[in-house]
């Protein structure tokens, strides 16, 4: 993956904090965030904090967060799709099309 991210909250009332880190497919650590201060208030209006990150690479296999006290509630996790899978997913719808064209071309009507 390319970025990653989520909302998380403490489940206590009040200022948290929380560490974010990223490994790649092997384990190897790319990059540590660390002490991202967050609010949790009972608004429940979706202002969670929103951690997150992107890599200049294709390479984060894996999102760690950690702390927040005594313990934490994340949202989904979103994972950004990638503009070739947009494109390559539109080609195929179109192959279909594309054949049918090509095989109504070459007959001939008498």
């Amino acid at each position: 993956m390319r970025a990653v991210g989520t909302q998380i909250q403490s489940f206590l009332y009040g200022t948290f904090w929380v560490d974010l880190t990223l490994y790649d497919q092997f384990g190897a650590e790319i990059a540590s965030f660390l002490n991202i201060e967050g609010e949790n208030t009972e608004n429940g209006d979706g202002t969670a904090l929103f951690v997150g990150a992107v890599s200049d690479a294709d390479n984060i296999a894996r999102m760690v967060l950690a702390g927040a006290g005594d313990g934490a509630a994340i949202n989904a996790i979103i994972v950004p799709e990638p503009p070739t899978l947009l494109l390559t997913l539109t080609l195929l719808g179109l192959l279909p099309a594309a054949l049918r064209a090509r095989i109504r071309g070459g007959r001939t009507v008498r």
